[in-house]
């Protein structure tokens, strides 16, 4: 009798199996049913709590991770507010675990928090459980539903993304609700697969597009390690460094030096790209280079240089010059911004000298005025503004010394 119910069991398992289905057994222990599994190749048994909102370990685990290597600084994902038991609120550290493995799956990339006490219990929680697909739970029995028609269904998703995608002029700079769109077909993706570098790019840049810099931060870190040594696409480092340098200047778990960083790499990319590409960097790196000003002592002459370096490149591109400008020829929202960073960086200049008690020269004056009218030009109201409120015609145009004098062409 006993071999045949274990013939019968081995047959049930065998038919899940047949039809994309994994059962696993759990332990309980008070109350709680403890799951085995492996956490960047570690055995180890965790709490499989339903009602935990995320992966989190102990302060004792994540030590072991990171003195047996299978943690490094680069998994460091800043920190995040959480509730204690009595109400008060307190930080708590944020890592990505690469890969926890259950039953031969593999979750990729999984955040998890750590918590402060040494011994404190490991929970699976949704954000991994979620990403398992479709469970049953029987008593201890886990069964994680892996059918072919779920497959079937994540590639329409797939296929749905990759087209849209491929149909936005720019996903960095796309709407809105495209990229709202997009990151709904990405999570979907995500539940049971690994994103690609392709589908890992996208939902970085829609990510940076909502102004949600602290997840852009995290998954630019992701692309970075996992794709950047190896891509064929300078592109897309391009672009991923430049949210990661964006999101380190602006995000509360951001680090200033490391955007620093990434922004010298991407400069690296910017000069081996073709002109078309390049357009990216040259628009929109001054933004960047502003918030710098804000972070630095001194930033703004980076940003002078950058923002004449921007404007110089867009102009080539285009085939274009500072005259052409001056003449009121260039209205895009490209010069818009390379304009409004060069005036708000010499502007920054003057005060800078001012409460350092450096004299200013009427040389600095002239500059300022020739690119506020520059800025005007191009419609930029600060600029036009500065000039009416100093009687100064903005419609004029700049002769050829005062356009030397910016130090453009």
């Amino acid at each position: 009798m006993k071999r045949l119910y274990m013939i019968i069991v081995s047959f049930i398992l065998l038919c899940n199996n047949a039809l994309g289905q994994k059962t696993i057994k759990m332990e309980k222990e008070g109350g709680i049913y403890k799951i085995s599994c492996k956490v960047n190749g570690a055995p180890m048994k965790m709490y499989f709590d339903t009602g935990a909102s995320t992966v989190s370990i102990s302060k004792a685990t994540a030590l072991y991770l990171l003195e047996n290597d299978l943690i490094g600084p680069q998994d460091y994902r800043g920190k995040t507010k959480s509730t204690t038991a009595d109400g008060a609120i307190s930080d708590k550290m944020v890592i990505n675990l690469r890969d926890i493995e259950i039953a031969g799956l593999h979750l990729r990339d999984v955040l998890a928090t750590v918590s402060y006490s040494l011994n404190a219990p490991l929970l699976l929680g949704q954000t991994a459980i979620q990403r398992l697909g479709k469970i049953s739970l029987q008593g201890n029995i886990l069964t994680i539903h892996t059918n072919a028609s779920g497959q079937n269904q994540n590639k329409q998703d797939r296929a749905e993304l990759d087209k849209k995608l491929r149909n936005l002029r720019d996903t960095r700079y796309s709407n809105d609700d495209s990229s709202y769109e997009i990151l709904e077909i990405i999570e979907k993706i995500e539940t049971n697969y690994q994103l690609n570098e392709f589908e890992l790019f996208c939902k970085t840049m829609s990510l940076a597009n909502v102004l949600k810099y602290d997840d852009a931060l995290s998954v630019a870190q992701i692309w970075i390690d996992r794709y950047a040594s190896n891509t064929d696409s300078i592109d897309w480092k391009m672009r991923v460094y430049f949210i990661a340098a964006e999101a380190n200047m602006i995000s509360e778990n951001g680090n200033k030096e490391k955007g620093m960083e990434y922004l010298r790499r991407c400069e690296n990319y910017w000069r081996k790209i073709t002109n078309e590409t390049s357009s990216f960097y040259w628009a929109n790196v001054p933004n960047l280079m502003g918030s710098y000003c804000e972070y630095k002592n001194n930033g703004f002459r980076d940003a002078i240089y950058v923002a004449k370096e921007s404007l110089r490149n867009l102009l080539r591109i285009d085939n274009l010059s500072l005259s052409d400008i001056n003449s009121n020829r260039c209205k895009n929202w490209k010069y818009d911004v390379a304009l409004y960073w060069l005036l708000f960086s010499y502007s920054r200049q003057i005060f800078w000298n001012i409460d350092n008690n450096i004299q200013i020269t009427e040389y600095d004056i002239k500059i300022l005025t020739n690119v506020n009218i520059l800025a005007a030009k191009v419609g930029i109201d600060q600029a036009i503004d500065f000039l009416r409120e100093k009687n100064i015609d903005y419609n004029r145009a700049l002769t050829r010394d005062e356009l030397n004098m910016i130090g453009i062409d």
